[in-house]
């Protein structure tokens, strides 16, 4: 049977069975068998030594996994710029990168050039075009509106000197066609012209030529100036023929 208190040392060896209940203090030493059955609590701190057989269960420890991701999740659109500190985690997609509004360019329209030269896009609009060479943007900037005429500029777009334009148009008193060419034309250099318009619409049509060695490109752009415009240039330069409808009465309006 038990003995009625503790003994003042270890027993000289293991006894047949376990006692009936725990001992008022702990052994003086680690007993030579482990115990029978888990105990019926978890121990009040750790232990000085690992366990001697795994345990039944894994131990509830602070920083365990938990069984799904914590907050914040991953977002379901990209963030609209850099973020001031790093993400807990993966985003679904990528971010996207800051814009320089500096290097914005304008919305392109008429056939893909560039409108912004006038207040109201659609009062220059590009119908047509003999050849392959782009223009950077709209040539013609209106300088005045009227009932039967319209006056404007070509603006020379390309940013480098060009060897010859042409500029076409109905002149404003007889409305028959009108020609001038200039030669070695410098980016941003301008011509004025003066424009009837139709009796049936109020627009008028302008044919800009463009010729230019290094532009335009042998048998690809391949228009002919009029005789009216009495080119001076050899047959075999490249040329570039645009067509542009200008209107006398804004579209805006």
């Amino acid at each position: 049977g038990p003995t009625s208190g503790p003994t003042s040392g270890p027993t000289s060896g293991p006894t047949a069975g376990p006692t009936y209940g725990p001992t008022s203090t702990p052994t003086v030493g680690p007993t030579s068998a482990p115990t029978m059955g888990p105990t019926a609590g978890p121990t009040s701190g750790p232990t000085a030594a690992p366990t001697s057989d795994p345990t039944s269960a894994p131990t509830a420890e602070p920083g365990s996994p938990t069984s799904a991701p914590t907050e914040p999740s991953p977002t379901s659109n990209p963030t609209g710029g850099p973020t001031g500190s790093p993400t807990t985690g993966p985003t679904s997609g990528p971010t996207m990168a800051p814009v320089d509004e500096s290097t914005k360019e304008p919305s392109p329209t008429s056939g893909g050039i560039d409108p912004s030269i006038n207040s109201c896009a659609n009062d220059v609009q590009l119908e047509g075009m003999v050849g392959m060479a782009p223009m950077p943007s709209i040539p013609i900037k209106i300088i005045e509106q009227g009932t039967t005429f319209v006056k404007f500029e070509f603006v020379q777009p390309w940013k480098q000197e060009v060897d010859s334009v042409w500029v076409n148009y109905p002149e404003e008193t007889t409305g028959d066609d009108e020609c001038s060419q200039e030669d070695n034309v410098a980016t941003g250099q301008a011509f004025e012209y003066v424009a009837q318009c139709m009796h049936s619409s109020p627009v008028a049509v302008v044919d800009v030529y463009v010729a230019d060695a290094t532009i335009m490109t042998q048998g690809l752009d391949d228009a002919k100036v009029p005789q009216c415009c009495h080119p001076t240039v050899p047959e075999s330069t490249p040329i570039a023929h645009y067509i542009f409808k200008v209107y006398c009465k804004s579209q805006c309006e």
